[in-house]
């Protein structure tokens, strides 16, 4: 891929480097100049590395110093920023311009002769077929397929908490075919609202065709009301798109880190954002905010904060000009705080996404940091009450999964689990409905692309 021609981001490198250095001169960090390290990297690196001794090009020094030198970058900045912004796409809502016809007029009769004789109608011709009693008209088909077979139904549980409870949970499940149990399960949770997003891996996938009729199995609905359908997909080995010939091959991480070349990064991350959108995903859980070799996510940018900063804001704005939500992943680590910080200079919106387990044992350390929606990934092995306890540590929204158990048992549980919580008081309603609100919220976010980024700090 020639992604290393693309003459618009020149000025990407000093610009984001500056803007995500800002913060952290307030706290007494030492300022990320891009000559912190010892040697260049090679364009051509292939291989993940570590880049401690090594020079990464995101923000070059020439030696500048004072206030007018940042505000020249700044104006820099945002001269090579409104050049990349797209005008705001419709996602998947498509637009087909027709002609509209002129309703055709009666005619009148012409005027005959007082007294003249009526022309006769004439008789149909006679065959020698048997006349065919006349058909009844053929219902239309409804605009969204009906759900094959009823959900089963739990214990009673309030509407108010069962709406909520829809708007905050992301499901898996196993399945590739829409004649799978799992597809038929999701797709009617997702039509009456139960569930507001689905969670792809590697075992829903076997094709690009089959993945696309998938996903229009699963909805079929209005686009503007279009679920999430989310996948985790950031590059290297262990990315949910199967390692099959017809799917791409996308960089990890620290291959991108090494070769230093911030074009090449936004290049890279906006065709992976094509590419998810076309197979019909829009949300994207990446990038990895851990320090290189944590157990929750070992594909990073490197050990340096500011440095996984500007690349993840690459990566934020490849995937923003598709129409593709992404959802950085953090943990609890200092370098996951400092580089969650240099990104939200640039957009203050970012919603986060953590495993919660050993490594990550909540977000409360991002409670009044972060704007957006806070995704929790979970495995129902504790039950579904220590499930739902995690809204309790700073989640929004959870992404299940379930194990053995089908999706409907799985929401079933959560949803009972959610109503005891709300009554019992250690979750009220009106925080659930809070969760809720800000996932809402960043549905729009992808409608207005230019809105998404800034060059100064709010």
């Amino acid at each position: 891929m020639a992604h290393r021609n693309i003459p618009i981001l020149r000025g990407l490198a000093l610009g984001l480097a500056l803007v995500a250095a800002e913060p952290c001169l307030a706290t007494g960090a030492m300022e990320y100049s891009g000559v912190a390290f010892a040697t260049e990297a090679s364009p051509e690196a292939g291989a993940s590395r570590d880049l401690t001794g090594q020079r990464v090009k995101t923000a070059q020094n020439n030696g500048e110093s004072g206030s007018e030198s940042t505000a020249e970058a700044q104006k820099k900045l945002k001269q090579e920023l409104d050049r990349l912004r797209r005008p705001p796409r419709d996602g998947w809502a498509t637009t087909t311009p027709t002609t509209q016809q002129k309703p055709p007029q009666p005619q009148k009769p012409s005027p005959t002769a007082q007294g003249e004789a009526q022309p006769k109608p004439k008789r149909p011709a006679t065959t020698t077929t048997t006349a065919q009693a006349p058909q009844k008209p053929k219902p239309a088909a409804p605009a969204v397929a009906p759900i094959e077979a009823p959900l089963p139904i739990g214990p009673a549980i309030d509407p108010a908490i069962d709406r909520a409870t829809g708007k905050v949970l992301f499901l898996r499940f196993s399945g590739t075919t829409p004649n799978d149990g799992g597809p038929k399960a999701m797709r009617a949770m997702l039509q009456t609202g139960q569930i507001a997003g689905v969670m792809f891996s590697r075992q829903n996938i076997a094709s690009k065709a089959q993945l696309r009729d998938l996903v229009k199995f699963l909805w079929q609905g209005n686009a503007a009301q279009r679920p999430y359908f989310a996948i985790r997909e950031i590059g290297g080995k262990d990315d949910a798109l199967p390692q099959l010939k017809e799917f791409e091959a996308w960089p990890a991480p620290s291959d991108i880190a090494g070769r230093g070349d911030p074009e090449y990064a936004y290049s890279t991350y906006r065709s992976l954002g094509f590419n998810l959108a076309h197979l019909g995903f829009n949300l994207n859980f990446g990038p990895a905010l851990s320090p290189s070799g944590a157990a929750a996510d070992p594909s990073s940018f490197g050990a340096n904060p500011l440095q996984s900063g500007v690349f993840a804001k690459t990566f934020i704005l490849g995937h923003k000009d598709t129409n593709v939500i992404p959802v950085p992943v953090v943990d609890q680590s200092e370098l996951s705080v400092r580089a969650l910080k240099s990104l939200l200079v640039a957009y203050p919106g970012t919603p986060v996404a953590a495993v919660i387990g050993d490594e990550t044992a909540s977000l409360s350390v991002y409670e009044n940091l972060v704007q957006g929606p806070r995704f929790c990934f979970l495995t129902m092995t504790a039950g579904a009450a220590e499930t739902v306890s995690s809204f309790a540590k700073g989640c929004d929204v959870l992404v299940v999964d379930g194990g053995k158990e089908s999706p409907v048992a799985t929401r079933a549980a959560l949803a009972a689990a959610i109503a005891d919580a709300v009554s019992n008081g250690t979750l009220a309603l009106a925080d659930l409905q809070a969760s809720a609100q800000r996932l809402s919220t960043l549905r729009g976010s992808t409608a207005s692309i230019s809105n998404g980024f800034t060059t100064t700090a709010p």
